[in-house]
């Protein structure tokens, strides 16, 4: 039976390629996987996304993350002063004073004159400062992240979700949208839903370290897919759970990119033949990114591992 069972997974495998084959070949091909829309730019400090509202951080002219300061500074720990007279922000932590002035590449830290590459400013009604010397000049190292469009300032070290407070939810909440495929859930006894705003997560597994950065729509020309930036070895399979409880498709990566982080973005298709090979779901080709509602993710946790689409 196990033999049979390893088959099926080949077969099923093999199929899922056959209606999303481009994504085996690299991005260079006519048709490159593209990433649907440009993600806004996230501030992480330690490992945590700090919640923006009105005032989002973007790229100045200079190519410089410009963030708004006092959600940034606070959340460093730091107190912030604006006086509006002379247009001056003063940024305090600890020992550290830093003080900066719109429209000007200097900023006086403890006492001191520093040149930057770019300028304070006030953009509608907010005051905004480049992030890499803020943070450095308060002592935090800062890393850009490129794939994600992240910004990471302080500590790198990705929590659990008990870390962070997030927690499991019966089983039962959730099986209603696998009543086609019990076979996934009947190991588990729980399961956990992590939002956007919960990753970067660190999942649960018994051996190593597997890091969720973030899940997003990812097509290639009118071939709808999914792209899941990861780190570790989790990814043998994924289960698409479909809203209005219809149903799990389960899918198999055909393309992974790796970057220059050592972290990975594996592409699954949201079609695959396999459904009506192995499932005689007839119009299998109706699926849409839009009908997903959450990404399973198989791991070796007695918790049923739910990433929320929507």
């Amino acid at each position: 039976m196990m033999k049979n069972k390893m088959m099926n997974m080949v077969k099923m495998t093999l199929a899922s390629t056959m209606l999303f084959a481009s994504l085996s070949v690299t991005a260079s091909a006519a048709q490159p996987i593209k990433r649907v829309g440009t993600p806004d730019i996230q501030v992480l400090i330690d490992a945590r996304k700090i919640k923006l509202t009105d005032a989002k951080p973007y790229a100045n002219e200079d190519q410089r993350v410009m963030v708004p300061v006092r959600v940034v500074s606070e959340g460093l720990g730091a107190k912030v002063d604006w006086n509006q007279a002379e247009n001056k922000v003063t940024i305090t932590k600890d020992e550290k004073v830093v003080q900066l002035t719109a429209n000007q590449k200097t900023a006086v830290v403890n006492g001191k004159t520093v040149q930057f590459d770019t300028n304070m400013t006030v953009k509608k009604q907010r005051v905004y400062v480049p992030l890499r010397f803020v943070s450095e000049a308060l002592g935090q190292s800062v890393m850009w992240d490129s794939v994600s469009r992240w910004v990471w300032i302080g500590k790198q070290d990705v929590p659990r979700p008990e870390d962070v407070g997030i927690k499991n939810v019966p089983l039962e909440d959730v099986v209603k949208y696998f009543k086609n495929r019990q076979d996934i859930y009947e190991y588990h006894d729980k399961a956990t839903i992590y939002k956007s705003s919960d990753f970067p997560i660190s999942l649960p597994v018994k051996i190593g370290e597997n890091v969720i950065y973030e899940v997003f729509q990812a097509n290639q020309g009118s071939i709808e897919g999914i792209g899941l930036h990861y780190s570790g070895t989790i990814l043998s399979n994924i289960h698409l759970v479909l809203e209005d409880y219809k149903g799990v498709r389960t899918r198999n990566p055909v393309y992974t990119e790796k970057h220059v982080d050592g972290t990975k973005t594996a592409y699954f298709p949201v079609v695959s033949e396999s459904d009506s090979l192995f499932f005689n779901i007839k119009n299998y080709k109706d699926l849409k990114y839009s009908h997903l509602k959450y990404l399973g993710i198989t791991t070796d946790s007695n918790s049923l591992q739910l990433l929320q689409l929507k």
